[in-house]
């Protein structure tokens, strides 16, 4: 519980430029220093950034010190600042009032990330929206930029082990577990249903995949490998010629051949025949992931040891990158296949530049092993998580963190993005999945 008091300071001269410009078409940024939860006592700053038509681009900032006073709950304030706004914008449509309203909602999302509910925080975003776009002088080429990451937990499934891996089909209706309860699930993933489990397992599963075309699904443990018709749920043929754990499965981008990384070795399968196509040189230690480019043509894998990019038609390596802690636990090429994402043992996050074999970005933040990463459809957003609980969001072309979410009471161990990007899947090692909403 605490009271707001907010204090507005804004150069005056500034504001009363801009109410000048009121009638060109403004794009307004908005950035927050620091980007930590603040305590009480600290001092906010938000800074609205009013941009003309024409140059020059004007900055107002305005700092918030809250109260120590704990006479107001966070939730309030911040409903009770939505409900304000119409008064203070719609009457002046002034840039100053802009200003401040926007400015305000800045401080509630980001001085209570920790406490204040998400259904607020999109209220009061979708209040000053709706404010904006009703300001007569500024639309309908204005533009008002928000925190895109408003993202609401749609559902959460509680498996009770371990949830190791997740697959979406290629249309995105389907999604596949694996868990450390010996079994992978098929689910609905509109209706948020089981439609199937894939028992028969003597140990933990470990990866699932869909072929291209989605009407195949491969499943792999110890030592072993599967695959089913997706529509009949019937088993195709297994394969057992392996010595260890299979770690990871995913197919080539033309549904011919099935990948598997081991602890032994990189692999590819005939999937018609089940027939080992080749085995992979160079990979000496452990494989725990294996994913394919945008454009089919490289293979990456990573584990213990360096990450190591091949040329599918012909098993060639193409790069290893080495600079990283001994052990890589998760991979993922950007949507456009330049860059490639590598998340190590020492909580670092790098972007490799796939051509030139260099990172070209390093991201620090978690305070454990990145042990989950993914690119969002768009390719702007790097999402990762990590022995330390945590999901982070990212800006890929400046990696600055964008958004913490502390929603999991244990290690985030994979995640995914639905192939249209609206969906994010993130899993625990308790087995705790939840499936958020990205509007």
């Amino acid at each position: 519980m605490r009271k707001i008091l907010p204090a507005l300071i804004i150069f005056a001269a500034v504001a009363l430029f801009l109410v000048g410009l009121l009638r060109q078409p403004f794009f307004v940024a908005l950035t927050s220093t620091p980007s930590a939860t603040l305590t009480p006592s600290q001092t906010f700053t938000a800074t609205a950034t009013f941009t003309p038509t024409s140059t020059p681009t004007f900055t107002a900032t305005a700092t918030f010190t809250p109260s120590v006073t704990p006479t107001l709950r966070p939730q309030d304030a911040a409903r009770a600042s939505a409900t304000s706004l119409a008064q203070t914008v719609a009457p002046t449509r002034t840039a100053a009032a802009i200003q401040s309203a926007t400015a305000s909602y800045e401080r509630f999302a980001t001085v209570y990330q920790a406490t204040l509910d998400v259904e607020l925080t999109a209220l009061a975003k979708t209040e000053i929206a709706t404010l904006w776009t009703k300001t007569p002088t500024l639309t309908p080429t204005a533009t008002l930029v928000f925190d895109p990451l408003r993202a609401t937990i749609r559902q959460t499934i509680e498996f009770g082990a371990l949830v190791r891996n997740v697959a979406f089909s290629p249309d995105g209706k389907l999604m596949l577990t694996a868990s450390h309860n010996n079994t992978a699930q098929l689910w609905d993933v509109a209706k948020g249903e089981q439609l199937h489990r894939f028992e028969g397992f003597n140990n933990w599963v470990r990866g699932v995949a869909f072929s291209p075309d989605g009407k195949l699904i491969a499943v792999s443990s110890f030592a072993l490998v599967r695959l089913w018709d997706t529509e009949t749920r019937s088993e195709i043929y297994r394969i057992d010629n392996f010595r260890d754990w299979v770690q990871d499965v995913t197919f080539t981008l033309d549904g011919a051949q099935l990948v598997t990384a081991s602890h032994s070795d990189v692999r590819t399968w005939d999937v018609a025949s089940g027939r080992q196509v080749r085995q992979f040189e160079g990979q000496q230690a452990w494989a725990v992931r294996v994913v394919i480019s945008p454009d089919g043509a490289l293979l990456a894998a990573s584990g213990n040891g360096p990450v190591r990019l091949w040329r599918v038609t012909d098993g060639s390596q193409q790069a290893q990158f080495t600079d990283h802690a001994p052990f890589v636990h998760e991979i993922a090429f950007s949507p456009d296949g330049q860059l490639l994402a590598s998340g190590d043992d020492n909580g670092v996050v790098r972007l490799w530049n796939v051509q030139r074999g260099e990172v070209v970005r390093r991201i620090d933040g978690h305070s454990g092993a990145v042990l989950a990463l993914a690119f969002s459809a768009d390719g702007r957003l790097l999402v990762t998580g990590g022995a330390d609980k945590t999901v982070r969001f990212w800006d890929v072309a400046t990696g600055k963190p964008l958004r913490l979410i502390e929603a999991h009471g244990a290690p985030i161990q994979c995640m995914r993005f639905s192939p249209d990007g609206r969906l994010l899947v993130t899993a625990d090692v308790n087995g705790t999945l939840h499936i958020w909403t990205l509007p």
